[in-house]
């Protein structure tokens, strides 16, 4: 069943969760996690191929890529990072898949008659229910005019419009066309709904919001932001291709230093995650000790 964001707010308030991500630093906490989970101590909110790393699925299964399709999942057949699985998400009963329909272009009847989870399906582009073409024309604009990367019109954030970002800050302008004269994502426009970064600084009350995203960490984050999470751990957020993933069987993608060179638009999602988590009264702790982006607060997957 399609759920709202509405029913997510505040539905885990003060109950801890684990953002579960896949850099080798993971391992260093995998087993404590998968205990607290069966003890039912922690939430756990995982993403993408989770099923690589852990034998149960997680509370929460976020995506935020068109590379592993929720309608191909469905279907028994889907490709993640050059491999190919066989996974139905229907036999995860317990789960609730949170997925951007703004880059998955699952059919949402198929979705709506197949899918037997609850679903979320949020979108991540389309600040101010704006099309991507219109959002980068206003860009375009502003630079036009001023000569300057400092672009605020869109949740007062000029960070995702730093270079080399600003040839298109995770806007979709270069996709076929839809019937309304938008990309195909912005078929995901519903008027009135916010965007997932929208509803954050709504829901926190902080004056900017994140940016489209570089990693589906900075989605799950938020959500569980939003859901009341208290505290939240983030295990395995490595950002480092060259370290490779927990599973050392995971294919590792050739371009190894993404994530490095947008560093500057990263760290400031992070920090606008950290701040508006602040001013949800809930604390962020990352389990990895030294990591190169910093941001958050370090320390032990410690419940009391």
């Amino acid at each position: 069943m399609q759920i709202k964001f509405e029913q997510i707010i505040d539905k885990h308030k003060d109950l801890p969760c684990v953002i579960t991500m896949h850099g080798p630093s993971l391992n260093d906490h995998r087993e404590k996690i998968v205990d607290l989970e069966k003890q039912e101590k922690i939430i756990r909110i995982d993403c993408n191929n989770w099923f690589d790393y852990f034998n149960k699925a997680p509370k929460y299964w976020v995506f935020a890529n068109g590379e592993l399709n929720i309608q191909d999942c469905i279907n028994n057949a889907g490709m993640w990072r050059a491999r190919n699985y066989s996974i139905n998400i229907n036999e995860h009963k317990d789960s609730t898949i949170l997925f951007a329909g703004s880059v998955d272009f699952s059919n949402r009847d198929f979705l709506s008659d197949t899918l037997e989870l609850d679903y979320l399906p949020y979108d991540q582009r389309h600040f101010k229910n704006h099309k991507c073409l219109d959002i980068l024309k206003n860009f375009q604009r502003h630079y036009k005019e001023n000569k300057n990367f400092t672009f605020t019109g869109y949740g007062n954030n000029s960070a995702m419009w730093a270079p080399p970002r600003h040839i298109g800050a995770g806007f979709s302008g270069g996709l076929p066309f839809g019937p309304t004269g938008g990309g195909i994502c912005c078929e995901w426009i519903v008027d009135g709904v916010p965007t997932v970064q929208e509803k954050l600084q709504e829901v926190s009350g902080y004056s900017e919001h994140y940016s489209t995203g570089d990693t589906v960490a900075v989605h799950m984050i938020s959500f569980a932001i939003m859901m009341g999470c208290n505290p939240i751990f983030v295990s395995g957020l490595d950002l480092d291709y060259k370290l490779g993933f927990a599973n050392p069987n995971v294919y590792v993608p050739r371009h190894n230093d993404d994530w490095q060179n947008l560093s500057f638009n990263l760290k400031n999602d992070l920090r606008v995650l950290d701040e508006s988590a602040k001013m949800r009264g809930i604390k962020i702790i990352n389990l990895n000790q030294d990591p190169w982006y910093g941001v958050f607060e370090t320390g032990e997957l410690d419940i009391g």
